[in-house]
């Protein structure tokens, strides 16, 4: 891997480009133009078409950005390029995949479960999940992130990824979304379960609305897990 190419340079893009080894020359696509004292050393602003110089790209965007970037990466992408897809949903952005690159030969569809607070001191033993690996060039990359990142592989379908993530983070991030909605904020009586909802509200309020639209709108097995939390909720508070 002598040259990276991240398209979209929000929150986690900008983690990502700081994860690449400095003697790695890092291509970053964003509609903002970006003051070059604000990017890491190794790393500049590209266009697609520079995109077909990158032995890797990675979409750092929005599920629903998806459609549109692959149809604008595809006419420049040469077929020994590897494409990553990190979203935080598998089934969708796979059927994406599917549709815009159904040829394409090097394929890999990730979701690093961590981010940019909970791997800022390291990334050693956090899980990556791997639910699609096509091509040598894969093998490479997840070589790269097992050794020189020390991550976790964890292998499983997209359908299984779904169904887990809908409870792990849909139901974790639409609570959160709803008590930090409450203005839930600290007191002078603190408990140790009570600092963990703080916490729990804390993180939340770092995560942007594109990626809580992408984990609730994105998981097809999300809504159905809300509903039944409410219905919950609303037979507690019945019976008190």
């Amino acid at each position: 891997m002598n040259r990276i190419g991240i398209i979209g340079y929000g929150e986690f893009g900008k983690f990502l480009a700081g994860l690449v080894p400095t003697n790695i020359e890092v291509l970053v696509k964003t509609s903002q133009q970006i003051p070059p004292d604000d990017l890491p050393s190794n790393t500049v602003q590209a266009e697609y078409k520079d995109m077909a110089t990158a032995s890797t790209v990675i979409l750092a965007v929005p599920l629903n950005s998806y459609g549109q970037v692959l149809d604008e990466l595809k006419t420049y992408l040469s077929k020994d390029t590897l494409v990553v897809d990190v979203c935080s949903v598998k089934t969708t952005s796979e059927a994406i995949f599917d549709e815009k690159l159904r040829e394409h030969p090097e394929q890999l569809c990730l979701h690093p479960l961590f981010g940019p607070q909970s791997a800022a001191q390291s990334t050693a033993g956090l899980p990556l999940v791997i639910t699609r690996e096509r091509g040598e060039k894969a093998k490479v990359f997840l070589d790269f992130c097992e050794h020189y990142l020390r991550i976790k592989p964890v292998r499983m379908t997209a359908k299984e990824h779904d169904k887990q993530m809908a409870l792990v983070h849909a139901l974790t991030f639409f609570t959160a979304r709803g008590l930090l909605r409450m203005n839930v904020h600290s007191t002078s009586l603190i408990t140790p379960s009570f600092q963990r909802i703080l916490d729990l509200v804390e993180l939340e309020a770092h995560h942007s609305d594109e990626l809580f639209q992408t984990i609730q709108a994105g998981n097809p097995y999300a809504a159905e897990l809300r509903t039944e939390f409410i219905e919950t909720l609303q037979k507690l508070n019945g019976e008190l």
